[in-house]
């Protein structure tokens, strides 16, 4: 089957290396991704972690990856790719976060905790977003580990605390939504999706990623008039490589955008 379709390139991918946990035992994304696959008669070879460390796979960049984001980097690393920078807050979207957010160090969030033992701020890595999970500090009580790890000069990213009592994926090529997932919360709030899709619209113009999501979530604010209304506020842009799958996206369109994103990297 020719995927140019999602790709661009003809006949993308020539082989598909997948991550496994054990034989037969895949990961959800990776069960997905075997299922679209062997009715696209794709070829793929199943392997773990472990087997890429004693053995390099043998990618060329004609090649297709899927898997967790360790998966990820060795498999750039050994193509000689850089791992691309998060998109985590792009500018051109800034208009939907409604929080104050900034780009700060772990030391300064430990000073500014230590002046305000109230305060709660969400912090996550401001350029590898891999190297250590989204923290709420003091609530989790792992600033200490990764100040350890990764020194107080380390950039993160610091987030005010926001409640948002429903949580979305929205997944997307080149601009267009292919899938909504509900993910986390109460189901009966849903998104503003005018703003949703002119979300997607404006950051494949300004961004140019092929593949995409956008977490999106909904938050309860109180009117001028005292009335309870709904906030379709942006949580996060993640790129369109090891990302989680939820119902609510086709495995077709999926794989499709894994498909996307990873021929648009290994050609930059």
């Amino acid at each position: 089957m020719d995927q140019s379709h999602s790709s661009g390139i003809p006949n993308f991918p020539h082989l598909v290396y997948v991550q496994h946990f054990d034989p037969g035992k895949y990961p959800v994304e990776s069960a997905v991704a075997v299922r679209e696959l062997e009715k696209r008669g794709l070829p793929y070879i199943a392997k773990t972690t472990e087997d890429l460390r004693d053995d390099p796979l043998s990618l060329t960049r004609n090649d297709l990856v899927i898997g967790d984001t360790d998966w990820t980097r060795r498999s750039m690393k050994s193509l000689r790719m850089q791992m691309p920078e998060a998109p985590d807050y792009p500018k051109c979207l800034e208009h939907l976060l409604h929080r104050k957010i900034e780009i700060t160090t772990l030391g300064k969030v430990q000073q500014q905790l230590e002046e305000d033992p109230s305060k709660e701020i969400f912090i996550k890595p401001a350029k590898d977003t891999k190297a250590f999970n989204g923290l709420v500090e003091p609530k989790d009580q792992m600033l200490w580990y990764v100040l350890e790890e990764f020194g107080p000069s380390y950039p993160v990213v610091a987030s005010e605390i926001v409640n948002f009592v429903t949580e979305y994926r929205v997944y997307c090529i080149k601009g267009e939504i292919v899938g909504v997932s509900y993910y986390c919360g109460l189901k009966e709030h849903t998104l503003d999706l005018d703003i949703v899709k002119g979300a997607a619209k404006v950051h494949f113009e300004h961004e140019k990623l092929n593949g995409y999501v956008l977490d999106f979530g909904v938050v309860l604010k109180k009117d001028a008039e005292g009335n309870e209304v709904t906030q379709t506020t942006l949580i996060e842009v993640n790129d369109g490589y090891s990302i989680g799958y939820y119902e609510g996206v086709t495995e077709e369109k999926y794989v499709d955008m894994l498909i996307a994103r990873w021929a648009q990297l290994v050609r930059q």
